[in-house]
């Protein structure tokens, strides 16, 4: 019916659907090459040498920045689709709100964390940080953010479900394999109070963990924004 009585959108709405394709495929396809590099280096190095530092840090920059690009091109072909068919823009609102609330509980948890390193609160509020940011920022946060983009209860089980069975089976996981299990996240905070050498080993834990949290934000918004066409 908008193709018949507006033909231009409906162009619009074509290429930019072509554009945002081409855009996915080359965003991803570096993605593949590049996630060869930190999972070597993981595996390799685990945070222990400087080089593994350098590789993973360099890999993981460029895998946000791919993946940065792919979102942005989700979100302007979204954006321009939506407004030549003339889709009402409260959808995407309520997508961004539910896109949002994982990113505002990590930032809490995170001004947590660096209130307990200050020591200016108890135990009990590192703990608490700790475990919101390593469920966010684990396969069991990805699998929940990607549930509320389904926004089915049924592919919310499945996607819950399956990581925290993956998780079950692996009780040996580490980074290599994409977990961020709690005894990791404490022991770098506990390490600022060790000797210098241990600092740096620390402070490089909770720089990777940061840039996994990251790269999990990216893809669920991209889930997010997929799910919209």
């Amino acid at each position: 019916m908008i193709g018949r009585w507006w033909p231009e959108a409906y162009e619009v709405a074509v290429l930019a659907d072509r554009e945002l394709e081409g855009t996915l495929s080359r965003g991803w396809g570096l993605l593949g090459r590049v996630l060869v590099a930190p999972v070597a280096a993981l595996i390799g190095g685990r945070f222990v040498a400087e080089p593994a530092h350098l590789w993973v840090g360099l890999a993981v920059g460029v895998y946000v920045w791919a993946a940065a690009l792919a979102c942005e091109a989700v979100e302007r072909g979204r954006l321009m689709r939506e407004l030549s068919l003339g889709v009402h823009a409260g959808a995407m609102v309520v997508a961004r709100v539910r896109a949002v609330i994982p990113v505002a509980v990590v930032g809490v948890a995170g001004v947590g964390a660096v209130v307990q390193l200050g020591g200016g609160a108890g135990a009990a509020v590192g703990w608490l940080a700790l475990t919101l940011l390593a469920t966010a920022w684990s396969g069991v946060g990805l699998g929940v953010m990607a549930a509320l983009g389904t926004g089915t209860t049924r592919r919310a089980l499945v996607a819950v479900g399956g990581v925290a069975a993956l998780m079950a089976l692996s009780p040996g996981a580490d980074w290599a394999v994409g977990w961020v299990p709690m005894a990791t996240a404490y022991g770098a905070l506990e390490a600022f109070g060790a000797p210098l050498r241990d600092v740096f080993v620390g402070a490089g834990r909770l720089v990777m963990l940061g840039m996994h949290g990251v790269v999990m934000m990216i893809l669920a918004g991209w889930v997010l924004a997929r799910r919209r066409w």
